[in-house]
């Protein structure tokens, strides 16, 4: 059946000149990953309010970087990024995954110092506003129970207090801003850092905090420790990290505001458990991720 991110997938393809034949849904959260195999690339599918800057951004920026010779996610050159009316299309190098060399968290601590040490490029970017996004898909969820709305504003009102007050010790600069071991890439014997989205200025804690974060998936402590040994730098042992921390994980609810609407009843039920996980600080349970 086609849905509205194929049809748009499929519009960008004629638009670039790129055949779409056998086109495949990876993924679908904050855009939607199409596989086209028969020209060795990926279809990224955007549609949340500022898709069209954050494209634009993220091509930018890895071409800039990869000029630089850091290993990034390699955009197509073709005519991108699409837009498409509601929908906003970028095209990007396919990495077939290897699972028996994964990335690891030290590969991800290795290019986060490499990012963190880059000059500014040479064109603006936006600064980091936490929780800008999640914001946004809260107001439009207008299906979710009063209660679960009042809670979620008011809770994030109250970790933007938190974050005006804190006093970070590593320098403001070019971040990744989602800095996720998902977002690691296997070519051949390189790792490339993909998902460039949240590309912008802000405090280099933010992309350290999110691997400290994925504890919350289950990810082993010992993963953790390699990263920031790898790093130079444990952020844990920052007073700021909590709140890092928590409003990393206010903000991992933003797809499913999006989605839950019309998606199936996993994605419905992990957007409730976590909600009440918030409600009663319960750290320890365990999430899902999609």
């Amino acid at each position: 059946m086609s849905t509205p991110d194929a049809e748009a997938l499929h519009e960008a393809c004629r638009h670039a000149g790129l055949d779409c034949t056998g086109a495949r849904l990876i993924r679908r959260h904050a855009n939607a990953t199409y596989h086209l195999p028969a020209v060795h690339a990926v279809g990224r599918v955007g549609g949340s309010w500022d898709a069209s800057r954050r494209a634009r951004t993220s091509l930018a920026v890895t071409r800039w970087l990869l000029a630089r010779g850091f290993p990034s996610a390699e955009p197509l050159d073709v005519d991108q990024p699409v837009d498409t009316g509601d929908r906003v299309v970028t095209f990007w190098r396919y990495y077939p995954p290897d699972p028996t060399h994964p990335p690891s968290t030290r590969d991800l601590a290795r290019l986060l110092r490499a990012l963190h040490t880059a000059p500014h490029p040479p064109f603006p970017l936006r600064q980091y506003e936490p929780l800008r996004s999640f914001a946004t898909a809260l107001a439009a969820a207008r299906w979710l129970p009063a209660e679960d709305q009042q809670f979620l504003e008011q809770r994030r009102e109250q970790l933007l207090g938190q974050y005006a007050g804190l006093e970070f010790v590593l320098p403001t600069g070019l971040i990744h801003g989602d800095a996720d071991l998902g977002n690691l890439l296997r070519d051949r014997g390189t790792v490339r850092l993909g998902d460039w989205d949240g590309v912008c200025t802000g405090p280099r804690e933010q992309d350290l905090a999110l691997t400290h974060q994925a504890a919350r998936f289950g990810a082993p402590p010992a993963q953790q420790q390699a990263f920031a040994r790898e790093y130079g730098y444990d952020v844990t042992t920052w007073p700021g990290y909590p709140t890092l921390r928590d409003i990393h994980e206010l903000h991992t609810l933003t797809s499913f505001l999006r989605l839950a609407p019309t998606a199936n009843g996993e994605v419905r039920h992990e957007l409730t458990r976590r909600i009440h996980t918030l409600r009663t600080s319960d750290h320890q349970t365990r999430w899902v991720a999609h």
